[in-house]
C-alpha cells in the first residue's frame, strides 16, 4: 500500500481496536455489575425467606404439625405454608432443625431427616432461639457465573475472529482501491498525453512525408553517387524511426481501439522479425504446435511485439540473443520473449512513460506493451534469468481466442 493508504488503514485499525477494547471492557464491567446485583438480590431473597421460615417455626401450629398424624388440619397448614415459601422465593429446599443436630424437610407428603454435614455448600443458615432454618435456592449462582464466564470467553474468541476478518477484508479493499486509483491516474495521464501527442504527431508527419518523397527523388537523380546514396539511406532510416515514434504516440490517443480482428500470432511474429533484417541471426523463433490465433487489434499487437523484440536487442548484451516462444497452455495462449541482457527487475518503473536507461529512445516502448496487454485483458510475468537476461511471459485468456474451424 502507498503511504496515504497505510496511514488511513492504521487510523482505521486503531479506531476499531479502541472500539473492540472498549466493548470488551464494557462487557466485563456489565458482567461484574450483573454478578454483584444477582448476589445482592439472592441475599435479600434469602433474608426474606429466612424470616418467613423462622416465623413459621414460631407459629403455635408448627410443633403440632410435625408431631401429629397426617391429614390433620395442622399438617395441611404446614404443607401449605412450606409450599408457599418455596414458590415465593424460588427455593430448591427448605430445611428445619430438629434434635441431635439433624435437619428435616418436607418432601411430598412426608418429612425426611438429613444430617447437617450432608447438606450442600452455599446454603443460607438462619437461627432463632428455638429453631434453625437452612435455605437452598433453585438457581445456583456459582454455576450461573461459570456459564457467564464461558460465554464471555466464547464471545471474545468470536469477536476477535470477526475483527481479524474485517481488518483483513478492509486491508484487501484498501489495496484494491489503491491499485484501481493508480490505474485510473495512469490511464488519465496516458489519455492526456495521447491528446497532446496526437496534435504534434499530425503536424510532424506531413513534412516527414514530403521529406521521404524528396529522399526517393534524390536517389533516382544520383544513382551512381554512392556517397550520396549512403547519406540518403541514413536519412530514410531516421525518417522511418521518427515515423515509428509518431505511430507509437498515436496509439495513446485511441481510447477504444477495435479488438475484433482475427490475428494469426505465428504470422505476426514472422512479420515483426522481418523488421530487423540486420539482426535476424540474433532472433530465434520457437513455433507452437497448430494454429495460434486470437481476437484483438493486429496493429496494436504488432507494435507490442516489435517493442518487446527491440527492447530485447537493446538490453545491453555484447552479443544480443533473443528467443520468441508461442504456446497454447491451459490458461490461454502464452507469448514468451527471452533475452541475455542486463535484466529488468522493476517492471512497474519500466512501464512509466518516458522512463529509459538508454541514451536514446522515447521511453514509451514498454508503455505500449503494457497498454496492449491491458486492452486484450492479458497478463505479464517478469522473471530474471541467471546469470543474465530476462524472461517476459505474456498470457492472453482463452476468451480472446477464436474457435478454429
Amino acid at each position: 500500500m502507498g503511504l496515504n493508504s497505510r496511514i488511513y488503514f492504521h487510523i482505521f485499525l486503531s479506531f476499531n481496536a479502541i472500539l473492540f477494547l472498549a466493548f470488551q471492557g464494557f462487557q466485563a464491567f456489565s458482567a461484574y455489575r450483573t454478578r454483584e446485583a444477582l448476589i445482592e438480590f439472592q441475599k435479600n431473597q434469602a433474608s426474606q425467606a429466612g424470616r418467613d421460615a423462622l416465623e413459621l417455626t414460631s407459629h403455635p401450629l408448627f410443633e403440632s404439625s410435625i408431631n401429629t398424624e397426617k391429614n390433620t388440619l395442622s399438617w395441611s397448614w404446614f404443607v401449605r405454608e412450606v409450599g408457599r415459601i418455596e414458590k415465593t422465593y424460588y427455593l430448591q429446599g427448605l430445611w428445619f432443625s430438629g434434635e441431635s443436630n439433624e435437619y428435616f424437610s418436607l418432601h411430598g407428603d412426608r418429612l425426611e431427616n438429613l444430617d447437617i454435614n450432608q447438606l450442600p455448600e452455599g446454603m443460607y443458615h438462619f437461627q432463632n432461639e428455638d429453631r434453625g432454618v437452612i435455605i437452598a435456592f433453585s438457581l445456583e449462582l456459582p454455576e450461573l457465573f461459570q456459564a457467564q464466564k464461558n460465554t464471555q470467553k466464547v464471545g471474545v474468541v468470536l469477536i476477535s475472529i470477526l475483527f481479524i476478518l474485517v481488518m483483513f477484508t478492509v486491508r484487501v479493499l484498501f489495496r484494491r482501491t489503491e491499485k484501481l486509483q493508480e490505474e485510473l491516474v495512469s490511464s488519465s495521464r496516458l489519455v492526456e498525453f495521447g491528446r497532446l501527442a496526437a496534435g504534434v504527431a499530425h503536424d510532424v508527419r506531413n513534412p516527414l512525408g514530403a521529406m521521404n518523397l524528396m529522399v526517393e527523388e534524390l536517389k533516382e537523380l544520383h544513382p551512381l553517387d554512392m556517397e550520396t546514396q549512403d547519406c540518403l539511406k541514413q536519412i530514410g532510416k531516421e525518417i522511418s524511426r521518427i515515423n515509428h515514434t509518431l505511430g507509437t504516440l498515436l496509439v495513446f490517443q485511441k481510447e477504444n481501439l477495435p479488438l475484433n480482428q482475427k490475428v494469426d500470432l505465428q504470422e505476426l511474429v514472422l512479420d515483426v522479425i522481418s523488421l530487423f533484417p540486420n539482426d535476424k541471426d540474433l532472433i530465434r523463433y520457437k513455433k507452437g504446435n497448430g494454429p495460434l490465433t486470437m481476437w484483438g487489434n493486429r496493429d496494436l499487437l504488432f507494435r507490442m511485439l516489435e517493442n518487446l523484440v527491440r527492447n530485447a536487442l537493446e538490453s545491453g548484451a555484447k552479443t544480443p540473443e533473443v528467443e520468441i516462444q508461442l504456446e497454447k497452455k491451459p490458461e490461454g495462449i502464452t507469448l514468451v520473449v527471452l533475452d541475455n541482457g542486463l535484466g529488468l527487475s522493476d517492471w512497474k518503473t519500466a512501464v512509466s512513460p518516458f522512463y529509459t536507461t538508454k541514451n536514446y529512445g522515447t521511453g514509451l516502448g514498454l508503455v505500449v506493451v503494457q497498454d496492449a496487454v491491458d486492452r486484450h485483458r492479458g497478463s505479464i510475468k517478469v522473471e530474471m534469468i541467471e546469470p543474465n537476461g530476462t524472461r517476459l511471459t505474456l498470457c492472453f485468456p482463452f476468451d480472446t481466442v477464436p474457435e478454429i474451424g
